[in-house]
């Protein structure tokens, strides 16, 4: 008798509830065979992670669920984690794999943990306030990028200023009782130089009458003579000498350019921000007596109060590097242009009822622009028309903002991301000088400014008013700056106090060696005499 059974293979499919609460402690998966299985079955069954992480959110399994003749089902738990932490729905999935005669039906399910921590404090609340940290973020990085650029035209507008001031000192020292009209505020129709003289004397370093080689040679070698002591009597003789010489040892045209700004700054429904930016500048003139470049370096330290419905501080510190070159296209023409990157780093602490908001996170940032700038002279008058484009990047990295409501703990990711803006600026600057001595006359200098940015946040415009009063220094080798600057731009006010001190950093006297050469001889015996010599050298520099 041949048997006419077709034999059925079975059909294993797994099934679970969709959600389980995290107290729960378990959760059970059911694996339910379509038939019963007529001989020994198998199949192989693991959980994976997804938005819930084995070990902080459940216990992962893996294994192999054996069936005998006759089952129809197998119950699989897995082990729930309960934490304080409060937080959205996670979720995690359990999969059958490797059958053993049967086949597969349903083979996976995902099942998703709900919190049960009561905060008191909704998704939308948070949501909110990841909304604020990021659109805050946004607008203080958007006004240090301002600052920044800011930051790199006062150390151009510096060079330039030093460079009108200069130009005055060099032609009022050149011709005694020199009128107004005859320094460098000169009129373009009274001048008779040509247009590559003029550049170049604009430019020109003051200089001191140099001696004769050999005079001044003559002269440190017999001044450097200091003591010349001898004594002696029928039984002993003593004799000292010392010779010092101290004279100069370069005499180039490098500037050393300091600056240091305090800004505060206001912005609508925002924080009250307060910015201290010391910027330093080695600049050196090029050879073609027609150029300056430089080397600079900003250092920002700034710090956000917040008092609206958040309140806390956020503070940052960060360090650019740059460089920038000034030169004439044509004699009443001074263009500039420059490059900066830098680094900061970023904390923030903010509170709004009884929620924490914490992170740090760091930022890059590079700037670069160029400006061309037309002048205007009359008698005691300078007048500078001046039209540049910035632009900006700036790069937030991703970080974690942590918020804490009670003992509830809540973790939001915040992406990386980057800011842009391209900056048109017109600032005619008014330079008027006073004072009747031609070596020691003061300039104040009125720039009115109009700007106007489009990039990542929406195209506006904005304006301010800035006064600074220069005064030359001592003997021609810089000068001293003061002033004020108000602006307002993107719903921001800033203001800007500025210190500025520009000096040339090697002068005739500023590098010295000191070179000291003693003999000391004592003879009371009569016999040989016993010497000591001592030579000795220092550098001195005086900034």
């Amino acid at each position: 008798i041949t048997d006419n059974d077709v034999a059925v293979i079975p059909v294993a499919s797994l099934s679970a509830a969709a959600s389980v609460s995290e107290g729960a402690g378990t959760h059970n998966f059911t694996v339910s065979l379509s038939s019963a299985a007529t001989s020994a079955v198998s199949v192989d069954y693991a959980t994976s992670n997804g938005t819930a992480l084995a070990t902080s959110d459940f216990t992962a399994i893996s294994n192999t669920l054996n069936f005998a003749i006759g089952e129809t089902s197998k119950t699989i738990t897995v082990t729930i984690l309960d934490d304080s932490v409060s937080e959205s729905s996670e979720s995690f999935s359990l999969a059958l794999s490797n059958p053993s005669g049967l086949t597969l039906g349903t083979s996976s399910v995902t099942v998703s943990i709900t919190d049960d921590d009561d905060s008191g404090t909704s998704e939308t609340e948070l949501k909110a306030a990841e909304t604020f940290v990021q659109e805050m973020s946004d607008q203080l990085a958007q006004s240090k990028g301002n600052d920044l650029i800011e930051a790199s035209h006062r150390l151009i507008r510096s060079s330039l200023d030093s460079l009108i001031i200069k130009s005055r000192i060099s032609v009022g020292a050149r011709t005694t009782g020199a009128s107004s009209s005859e320094t460098g505020f000169t009129d373009a129709d009274v001048t008779k130089d040509t247009a590559r003289a003029r550049r170049q004397a604009f430019f020109a370093q003051p200089e001191t009458p140099i001696m004769d080689r050999e005079e001044r040679l003559a002269r440190n070698l017999i001044g450097a003579i200091k003591t010349v002591d001898v004594t002696a009597d029928e039984d002993s003789h003593n004799a000292m000498f010392d010779y010092d010489l101290y004279t100069p040892l370069v005499r180039n045209s490098d500037r050393l350019i300091s600056k240091i700004a305090a800004q505060t700054s206001k912005q609508k429904n925002g924080p009250e921000a307060r910015r201290l930016i010391a910027s330093f500048a080695l600049e050196k003139q090029a050879a073609d007596e027609q150029s300056a470049a430089g080397k600079f370096v900003h250092l920002t330290h700034e710090k956000a109060d917040f008092n609206t419905d958040y309140k806390g501080d956020k503070k940052t510190n960060s360090v650019n590097i740059g460089v920038y070159k000034v030169y004439t296209a044509d004699v009443d023409v001074m263009n500039s242009v420059y490059f900066s990157a830098g680094i900061g780093n970023t904390d923030l602490s903010l509170k709004k009822d009884g929620m924490l908001l914490d992170s740090s996170y760091l930022s890059y940032q590079f700037q670069t622009g160029f400006s061309v700038g037309h002048m205007h002279k009359a008698k005691g008058f300078l007048g500078i028309l001046e039209f540049s484009v910035d632009g900006l990047y700036d790069y937030q990295t991703g970080h974690q903002l942590n918020i804490t409501s009670g003992l509830s703990k809540f973790n939001r990711l915040i992406s990386g991301k980057g800011r842009y803006e391209i900056i048109g600026r017109l600032e005619p600057k008014l330079n008027f000088e006073f004072g009747s001595d031609n070596l020691n006359k003061r300039n104040l200098q009125i720039s009115p400014l109009l700007k106007c940015g489009t990039g990542t946040m929406k195209a506006d415009c904005g304006g301010g008013l800035a006064a600074n009063i220069s005064t030359p220094m001592e003997a021609s080798k810089g000068h001293l700056t003061f002033g004020l600057r108000y602006e307002h731009y993107r719903d921001t006010d800033f203001m800007e106090y500025l210190v500025n001190i520009n000096q040339y950093l090697f002068s005739n006297d500023n590098i010295k060696l000191n070179t000291e050469v003693k003999l000391n001889t004592d003879d009371a015996s009569g016999s040989v005499s016993p010497q000591d010599y001592s030579v000795g050298s220092s550098l001195n520099i005086t900034f």
